[in-house]
């Protein structure tokens, strides 16, 4: 690994997975099991030795790849290099209080993938619904659910004061 290219997405340093050869880093963040996460991260490459840079990216169970061009691309520049926003959710770990997050180089030759501005992002509960095939079922907005909730109690008011009406009337 190396650190703080001559041009970081922001701030002093940046990483360099490879530096001399195939790299990784990791960090163990605390989590909630039944949260939803989202994890983003700035990519650029290296420009030095092969055009592609490469690299996996795993939350917990969740992984992901990622591929990066530097061709065109010259280090010497913040906007030379090309840094792009590369984001993903993913759930927390099973009962273990901590998820780990981990970058890996996929790029064999020395000159790698290039990380900075790292955030995970707790995006609170993980939605229970969902319609087998993998995407969330929509749920229901909150006026949705205030007018489903108001609708019978003002049904059963209504009757309430029609039928002591009736009785008061007799």
């Amino acid at each position: 690994m190396d650190y703080g290219s001559p041009a970081p997405h922001s701030g002093q340093q940046d990483l360099d997975l490879n530096g001399n050869t195939t790299g990784a880093i990791y960090q163990r963040i605390p989590t909630d099991a039944t949260h939803t996460y989202a994890i983003s991260f700035y990519l650029a490459g290296n420009p030095c030795a092969t055009p592609i840079k490469t690299l996996s990216v795993s939350f917990g169970t969740t992984t992901n790849s990622y591929a990066f061009d530097t061709t065109g691309k010259s280090g010497a520049t913040t906007a030379g290099l090309g840094w792009v926003n590369e984001t993903f959710t993913a759930a927390g770990a099973q009962g273990a209080g901590t998820t780990p997050l981990t970058f890996t180089s996929t790029t064999t030759a020395y000159c790698g993938p290039e990380l900075d501005d790292v955030v995970v992002t707790d995006l609170g509960l993980t939605s229970t619904l969902n319609n087998g095939n993998g995407t969330a079922t929509p749920e229901l907005g909150s006026g949705q659910l205030l007018a489903t909730g108001l609708l019978p109690l003002g049904a059963v008011l209504l009757y309430r004061r029609r039928r002591t009406r009736r009785t008061t009337q007799r």
